[in-house]
């Protein structure tokens, strides 16, 4: 994995960085303002947006020409359209795989940051540590170094009022004395240095707390803007299976916003993915305008000391080891000191009352400097250090990379899709019929049976929506009220028989009567009427024979009052 993130971190860094003038410039990260780099990191975003224009500018030429262009209708029920369909939904799926991957590049550029920033909170809190046992040891040493000087006074004193002789003693004495003072002068120095090199600490708080900023409101606009384009893409999917040419409408509409959303992401997200590269792989530069070369020493240290015990426990630029040096020459003259101050000073009270005072001053200082000691160890910050340049160099720079290929491929297959989806404006549209609403005023409506006339034209024999309740409910006869049988009688019965009552003389001798009535042939519509020269009925052409008649036998429910 690691060896695959430096392959992909060498990649953009060696992408070639060129200025408004046209010219190569060094991929060395800087953030001024004028410069040469952030120029380089400008142009790219500029290229991508106008490569977006021209993309832009081809969908607009490919969707004029299919509205201007009038072709074939194949109706969304063809087999062209289902393909057309299979297609659309097909790039579709891989424009939400996409989405998923840009939004799993953007959740590891999160976790990556917050991992990161948890290790600088760690490394923070540490030097922290490390800077308030520094201000103990100060504290202490400053009482140390007074208590020296009155050991010294007092002891010069007592030299004088005993008249003390031997100058090889006086000698020792004074050497001893003055590595006292000499020592915590050296623990002094030390103290003040170190004191120095953590003083970046703020520097790195400042960072940590922008940086978790910015991450935070850049996670949520990219999440939201991704969740967004999800949204669409669904919607689009649901009009390409249902081949809606209203729903394709509607997603090329809404295509157009989400492809230049993704290009506008693209522009910010892929400059600054070089920038990422090259902060990784060369921003010493920029981080030692910020922090000092012994912090950096220092932090390279604790990211390698696991792996290389042999370099000690400490950063050698703390000087720790020198410290701790100074410390036990310090305890070894108090030893040997007050050990010759008792030969020659024996139960002198104010001696060892000095003494005493001292001895816990320099406990003190050896207590505060093991804790330093402990706050500046390898195991210590090592975790820290890891996560710091783990998260941000690694899962970050990975994540960025992702999101980075996977808004580079969204973007071809959405213009791609908003270039295929022109063709399912003619392809899913309903085809035309010859089929005609029946309007509800229509006496043939089916669901106003209850309201057709019983005599209708004259033709209500033929007419299979006639029914006996129709003649009950309106208290009308069922025959032989029209004028289309002159209002004769037929077969000489009672107008309430029925015309077809099933047997043989009672349907042929109605046929014969309608045939020779003279009214009927002129009141009959047209319809009924044959242009042969026999000029009579079209219904005396049939003869009087079962088979033909048997036709009617459909008709022997309907027609029974």
């Amino acid at each position: 994995m690691i060896t695959i993130i430096k392959m992909i971190a060498n990649f953009l860094h060696n992408i070639p960085h060129i200025n408004f003038a046209m010219k190569f410039v060094n991929p060395v990260f800087d953030v001024d303002f004028y410069g040469d780099y952030l120029q380089s990191l400008v142009l790219y975003c500029l290229t991508i947006l106008v490569l977006a224009l021209c993309f832009l500018f081809i969908i607009g030429v490919v969707w004029v020409c299919a509205c201007v262009t009038r072709k074939k209708e194949h109706g969304r029920t063809s087999k062209k359209a289902m393909n057309l369909a299979i297609l659309l939904f097909f790039i579709a799926v891989v424009c939400f795989g996409l989405l998923g991957t840009s939004l799993t590049g953007n959740e590891l550029i999160n976790r990556g940051i917050r991992q990161s920033s948890s290790g600088m909170a760690n490394i923070n809190r540490n030097f922290k540590q490390a800077n308030h046992h520094i201000s103990d040891i100060n504290s202490t040493k400053a009482i140390a170094y007074q208590n020296v000087d009155h050991l010294i006074a007092l002891v010069h004193k007592k030299i004088n009022d005993k008249h003390l002789s031997n100058d090889t003693e006086i000698e020792r004495i004074d050497k001893l004395l003055t590595n006292l003072s000499d020592g915590i002068e050296r623990i002094s120095e030390f103290s003040a240095k170190l004191t120095k090199t953590l003083k970046n600490v703020k520097f790195l708080e400042k960072v940590k707390l922008y940086g978790d900023r910015i991450e935070f409101e850049r996670w949520i606009i990219f999440i939201v803007l991704l969740i967004i384009m999800v949204f669409v893409l669904f919607l689009g999917i649901i009009s390409f299976c249902r081949k809606s040419k209203k729903g394709a409408v509607a997603f090329s509409a809404m295509g157009i916003i989400i492809f230049l959303l993704t290009f506008i992401l693209l522009s910010i997200v892929f400059p600054a993915t070089i920038a990422y590269a090259d902060f990784c792989l060369d921003g010493n530069a920029y981080i030692n305008e910020h922090v000092t070369t012994d912090m950096i020493s220092a932090i390279n240290f604790y990211s390698k000391c696991e792996k290389e015990p042999e370099k000690g426990n400490y950063p050698s630029v703390f000087e720790l080891n020198k410290m701790t040096e100074v410390i036990d020459k310090l305890r070894d003259s108090q030893f040997n000191l007050f050990t010759i101050l008792s030969n020659n000073f024996p139960d002198d009270v104010e001696i060892e009352e000095k003494g005493k005072l001292i001895n816990t001053d320099f406990s003190s200082i050896v207590q505060n400097v093991g804790s330093l000691e402990t706050s500046l160890s390898c195991h210590t910050f090592s975790s820290s250090v890891a996560d710091l340049k783990q998260g941000f160099c690694e899962d970050g720079l990975f994540g960025s990379f992702l999101l980075l290929l996977g808004l580079v491929l969204l973007s071809i297959m959405l213009w791609i899709l908003l270039l295929v989806i022109s063709k399912s404006w003619n392809v899913f549209s309903r085809l035309g019929t010859d089929y005609v609403e029946v309007d509800e005023d229509d006496p043939f409506f089916p669901r106003t049976n209850d309201n057709i006339p019983v005599d209708i034209y004259g033709t209500h024999v033929f007419n299979p929506r006639t029914r006996f309740a129709n003649s009950m409910d309106h208290e009308e006869p069922s025959t032989g009220t029209t004028t289309a049988t002159g209002n004769v009688p037929i077969n000489g019965g009672n107008a309430t028989t029925p015309l077809l009552d099933g047997t043989e003389r009672a349907n042929a001798h109605w046929q014969k009567n309608l045939t020779t009535t003279s009214s009927l042939l002129a009141s009959a519509p047209p319809g009924t009427i044959t242009r042969d020269s026999s000029s009579h009925a079209r219904v005396t052409n049939y003869s009087n024979n079962d088979a033909m008649y048997h036709q009617y036998d459909k008709y022997q429910e309907q027609f029974d009052v």
